[in-house]
């Protein structure tokens, strides 16, 4: 599958990768599995590459990828093609995972609460942010 979890919301389409990490920086290891030295990539970097290259190549749709940090309990969406771009840096010397702080910088707040085990997040709230019109 190219993401996680696809949704409607008139007039746009959105890819969404969702990712929980438990610490203040999110490891890229965590995030996108095993890194190939070979390939200079991650294990599910394809997944980031064809979500944002479908992104540019339609319109009405937009690739995130929703980060949870569960230790301060913010959540974020952050456009795949920002994420991407931090993870390629990355590759190429740069640090090994992202920070909250990135987070806060690239991307979109996202409403949660935490249940007794997972997270709900208040999507209609997102997609209010994001400028995706319509109703959910």
């Amino acid at each position: 599958n190219i993401c996680d979890f696809v949704l409607y919301r008139a007039p746009t389409l959105y890819l969404l990768e969702l990712k929980t990490v438990g610490t203040p920086s999110a490891s890229l290891t965590s995030l996108f599995g095993k890194y190939d030295p070979e390939k200079r990539c991650y294990k599910k970097q394809r997944h980031l590459q064809d979500m944002a290259k479908a992104e540019q190549s339609a319109t009405g749709l937009r690739a995130l990828v929703v980060i949870c940090y569960r230790r301060t309990g913010h959540t974020y969406a952050v456009t795949a093609r920002d994420v991407l771009e931090w993870v390629e840096r990355a590759a190429s010397g740069g640090r090994k995972s992202i920070p909250e702080e990135f987070c806060i910088n690239h991307g979109t707040p996202v409403a949660a609460r935490q249940l007794r085990v997972s997270w709900r997040y208040d999507v209609a709230e997102m997609m209010e942010k994001l400028g995706g019109g319509g109703h959910a």
